[in-house]
């Protein structure tokens, strides 16, 4: 009777409590973490940034295989002092044994210990955020923080994004840029250009975050300019050692143009693209 009184009350509860306006709540501006989710790092997984936290996953793994170690040395020590060493024997024995104790002691903590080590394998896997990217992440935390109702970090949450932790993020999204240049590209020169001339230009960007002046610039136009000055550089550097070339009349002089050339394609071409050593050793021999 109790439980269905208990039943009743709670579904006469249900029935009188005040209807939820669903569009109301969703129409409301989030603030916090609520924002921070919804607006940047949802939206843009190369910002969703956050730290992995090696020397506590660390210090996790090293607690089981302690754990672990002893484990297998009181293991032996009751195989040592007569215990069954037949698994057969061991499971018809009609008493529980210090062994069959300390086997499933062990397999319960293997099991803890194996799943947490392929954990933070895969952790460590993970892509680095760019320096863009986190800069960018941290003057919206700045912004937020000047909206006028203060951070929504408090205590140690504060400190989560500081330069002290910048080894230990990792982002869910990276970018397939490996050259210097790509990098250099996104970090410096597209910064450069949105202040000069992409910012007055309501095509050339996805408004990312419009209240605080955040804009995001597709990743397909992007590589594609990467890629273009790229191969006008790469291809412009050979004729402008021909031409060079054409006027210099001295041998001993054309030799040491010629080197310097060949330095300056080498370096350029291990720049400006992904090549391996192999490859800019062959293309600058050819």
């Amino acid at each position: 009777m109790d439980t269905l009184t208990q039943a009743s009350t709670r579904s006469t509860e249900a029935a009188h409590a005040p209807a939820i306006d669903a569009a109301a709540v969703l129409s409301r501006q989030p603030e916090g973490y609520h924002e921070l989710a919804e607006k940047l790092m949802g939206p843009y997984p190369e910002l969703n940034i956050t730290r992995r936290f090696n020397a506590l996953n660390a210090l996790s793994l090293l607690s089981m295989q302690a754990e672990l170690t002893q484990l297998e040395v009181e293991l032996k020590q009751a195989s040592l002092a007569g215990g069954l060493t037949s698994f057969h024997a061991l499971r018809k024995a009609q008493e529980d044994t210090p062994q069959r104790d300390l086997i499933a002691q062990i397999r319960k903590k293997i099991s803890e210990y194996n799943a947490a080590l392929l954990q933070t394998a895969g952790v460590a896997t993970l892509p680095l955020p760019e320096e863009g990217n986190l800069r960018i992440l941290r003057d919206w935390l700045e912004e937020s923080n000047k909206s006028g109702d203060g951070s929504f970090l408090s205590g140690a949450e504060y400190l989560l994004w500081q330069e002290d932790h910048n080894d230990d993020f990792v982002c869910l999204a990276g970018t397939s840029d490996h050259d210097p240049f790509a990098r250099w590209f996104r970090s410096r020169a597209l910064v450069w250009y949105h202040s000069c001339l992409g910012r007055r230009c309501t095509k050339s960007g996805t408004a990312l975050n419009a209240e605080k002046g955040f804009v995001q610039y597709s990743e397909t136009r992007v590589a594609k300019v990467v890629a273009l000055l790229a191969s006008i550089i790469s291809a412009v550097l050979p004729l402008v050692a021909i031409v060079i070339l054409y006027y210099v009349q001295r041998t001993e002089t054309r030799i040491w143009i010629t080197v310097l050339m060949t330095t300056i394609f080498a370096t350029v071409l291990a720049t400006l693209t992904s090549a391996r050593s192999q490859e800019v050793f062959a293309a600058t021999a050819a």
